[in-house]
């Protein structure tokens, strides 16, 4: 009696898998992730590259996230003998109908303190995307404008109050986590010139 073709057990191979951190999608078995750096082929929790080591060697457990509305809230309650960390960073939306996926900009402050991560994040923009990584309009060129430049008034804010933060790092959080957003009492919108700017303890921008 014949086997036939259809009749033959399917084995499927993997051959790329996607980065826990930004999505991007990688060979299969690859360690570290070409687009963002973190390992990929771990969660994001258990993520020991050279950003993420110094975290998850000294908090092996899951560490407690810990928001504030405003970051003059952080900042007042920042440990001096703690690090102060800083990150614009892009947090891509998972793909919805059609391959659509909301991306956001936000800047985000931590600060470790045992297991858990203070922070406050402020939102600099969403835009949309379609397959993977084809933006729809202009919103993802205005964001990435607007961002840097309010990235510079968080850093000159808080070197203002004695504080130098570590740049270019934050820690991942879980994906089923829901994190609160934040804002800065010294910087707001301005719906005119489409970017932040420092405000005075009126409100008024200033020069």
């Amino acid at each position: 009696m014949s086997t036939s073709d259809s009749d033959q057990p399917i084995t499927i191979v993997r051959s790329r898998q996607s980065c826990s951190h930004c999505h991007e999608m990688n060979d299969a078995g690859a360690k570290f992730c070409h687009n963002c750096g973190h390992r990929a082929d771990l969660p994001r929790l258990l993520c020991d590259c050279a950003r993420c080591q110094p975290f998850t060697s000294s908090t092996p457990e899951t560490p407690l996230f810990v928001g504030y509305a405003k970051l003059e809230q952080l900042v007042a309650r920042h440990n001096p003998n703690e690090k102060l960390i800083i990150g614009l960073v892009t947090s891509p939306g998972r793909p919805g109908q059609m391959g659509a996926a909301a991306v956001s900009l936000w800047i985000i402050i931590q600060e470790i303190s045992g297991n858990q991560v203070h922070y406050c994040r402020i939102l600099m923009g969403k835009y949309i995307v379609v397959n993977g990584d084809q933006p729809l309009g202009d919103g993802q060129q205005r964001a990435r404008e607007r961002g840097p430049a309010a990235y510079r008034i968080v850093l000159d804010w808080l070197r203002a109050q004695g504080i130098e933060p570590l740049e270019g790092v934050t820690v991942a959080e879980p994906d089923n986590l829901t994190l609160l957003a934040g804002h800065a009492g010294f910087m707001r919108y301005d719906r005119e010139s489409d970017c932040f700017v420092l405000v005075d303890s009126a409100g008024e921008a200033t020069a």
